[in-house]
């Protein structure tokens, strides 16, 4: 009887460790970006605007719930960041090498993104739309990029446990998942300032 005791035990006591780290992974993985200030190169600024820009026109489609929309804006950013990859700056060959992966990662999100689009329903597309903001924040940071501040936004969905992160150039949003919504949201985080 004692050995099924313990046993129990050991099985509640783990059941609650992890509740209590499922609830910190989500502070965790907002705090998790690291902002490298020192790879900053200002040669990379313009594509990256231009990355930025074809973010928020991916987040206008799916504010407006206009599925036509994000696939464009999806293909011509998948397509961007196509070439982006093959650009030559003249930059240290680590800050090249963190460029291309991190740009590749955020690609194949957008390839994902395409696809759902197209076959897996808007709640799917939503997912990836999430997952491009996910990759491109860990882009930017990677790269230090500092020429405008980006804001940082994590609601809370009854769908997706972490719930939604997305990125702004302004202070407040209103939630592009959860559009009917109309709430305005306060970024949690500055990418410029995560440590």
């Amino acid at each position: 009887m004692q050995p099924i005791f313990i046993l129990l035990i050991s099985f509640l006591s783990s059941l609650l460790l992890s509740t209590c780290s499922t609830k910190t992974n989500k502070e965790k993985e907002l705090n998790s970006f690291h902002f490298v200030a020192e790879n900053y190169n200002s040669q990379l600024t313009h594509p990256v605007n231009q990355v930025i820009s074809g973010y928020l026109s991916i987040l206008n489609g799916l504010y407006h719930t206009d599925t036509v929309y994000v696939q464009q804006s999806t293909k011509h950013l998948r397509m961007l960041t196509d070439s982006l990859s093959t650009l030559q700056v003249t930059v240290d060959s680590n800050l090249h090498k963190i460029w291309i992966d991190n740009l590749s990662n955020f690609n194949a999100e957008l390839q994902a993104l395409e696809m759902s689009t197209y076959s897996n329903g808007w709640d799917e597309a939503k997912m990836s739309i999430n997952m491009c903001g996910i990759q491109l924040i860990n882009l930017l940071a990677q790269i230090g990029y500092r020429e405008q501040p980006i804001y940082i936004f994590n609601e809370p969905d009854r769908q997706l446990e972490d719930g939604y992160t997305w990125l702004s150039l302004q202070k407040t949003s209103t939630n592009p998942f959860h559009p009917a919504d109309h709430h305005v949201s306060s970024a949690q985080n500055i990418l410029q300032e995560c440590k």
